[in-house]
């Protein structure tokens, strides 16, 4: 069940991302594709950048990667908000087994729910 009040603006992967000290959101390194001797395939270090329109109150959010029957969820990130506004998200992941080459599904969940994206959310990975 998706929650009208709540949309996905832009979701991004990168090499790092964080908050200065102003609370600016630095992002470095957007890709779509990760390139790879052999499989499974480890990515030591990736972020996954959101920005989110969250209504009033206390929210949960994650991320899940799928492809077939595999899937890798993220640690939930605890948000309250106290009014209805925008708020940017980073999930630093590291040590990422990846299967097997392919597309990979990202998909964005708040409070359970998982949120329709129109955006890209897939990456490739592909053996060189």
């Amino acid at each position: 069940m998706e929650n009208q009040n709540i949309k996905v603006n832009f979701l991004l992967i990168c090499e790092s991302a964080d908050f200065d000290s102003s609370g600016k959101l630095n992002i470095n390194g957007v890709f779509d594709q990760i390139r790879t001797g052999g499989f499974p395939a480890l990515r030591k270090k990736l972020s996954i950048v959101l920005q989110l329109e969250l209504p009033k109150g206390k929210h949960t959010q994650y991320v899940k990667f799928r492809k077939n029957n595999w899937e890798v969820r993220t640690l939930d990130v605890n948000i309250e908000k106290e009014e209805d506004s925008q708020h940017n998200v980073i999930h630093n992941i590291t040590n990422l087994i990846l299967p097997e080459e392919g597309d990979y599904e990202i998909e964005v969940f708040v409070d359970n729910n998982k949120i329709l994206y129109n955006g890209y959310t897939k990456f490739s990975v592909i053996k060189e």
